[in-house]
């Protein structure tokens, strides 16, 4: 799996009075900043609390009566990943954390007297990035245009001795089993990677239809 990236960062910039929602198009909104997630900005109006897409907003000014010049530094929220293709961890305060990237090695046997593909090999039997079982995970992969994000699959993987592999889908043996993933934008360029269902303790690699670069996490039982 290859990718590309770029990067545009979510600025918040902090001055005096009121809170002010600031959208790109240029509209703004006054009201109570309430919070941000991977996908909405939440602001309170009228006693409110309404959402709007992270997307469609460039910044918030927050009121301050006691520093009425305004002259704090610029704060900047969690900003896309800087490297096209690179599939990171995303935490609940935005902080990227990038995956273990592994490659992803063919290995592949005979069968009714053609050359397939068995399964895909990784090395190490581990992979560093521990998360827990139960945890909130959205895997967070920018791209460049034109890149469907449609093409990453999640694997589970079995380890032999030093290494990880894929495993066979029962359904089919010539591919390897894969686990939905539910797909979102987080960005202008940027795409979230959701598992759909709660992950067993195991090994698994996220990685595109047409690379072989493999980014590894673990699930650990809590």
């Amino acid at each position: 799996m290859t990718r590309r990236w770029l990067i545009l960062p979510f600025v918040w910039i902090i001055s005096a009075h009121a809170d002010t929602l600031i959208f790109r198009n240029g509209a703004k909104l006054t009201g109570s900043w309430v919070g941000v997630d991977a996908d909405r900005v939440k602001f309170m109006v009228d006693g409110q609390v309404q959402a709007y897409s992270r997307a469609d907003v460039s910044g918030v000014t927050f009121g301050d009566p006691a520093n009425p010049t305004g002259n704090v530094p610029t704060v900047r929220a969690p900003a896309d990943p800087e490297r096209l293709g690179v599939v990171y961890l995303q935490d609940e305060s935005g902080a990227l954390q990038p995956l273990e990237r592994n490659r992803g090695i063919e290995r592949t046997g005979r069968s009714g007297g053609r050359s397939r593909v068995v399964y895909w090999e990784m090395a190490g039997a581990r992979s560093p990035v521990r998360l827990k079982s139960g945890q909130k995970m959205l895997f967070v992969v920018r791209l460049a245009n034109g890149i469907d994000p449609a093409t990453f699959s999640l694997f589970p993987l079995d380890t032999r001795e030093d290494k990880r592999r894929t495993r066979s889908d029962p359904r089919s043996r010539n591919a390897p089993l894969q686990w939905a993933l539910t797909i979102t934008n987080v960005g202008e360029v940027s795409y979230g990677l959701t598992p759909a269902n709660r992950l067993p303790a195991g090994e698994y690699a996220l990685s595109a239809a047409n690379s072989n670069d493999a980014y590894c996490f673990a699930v650990d039982p809590q």
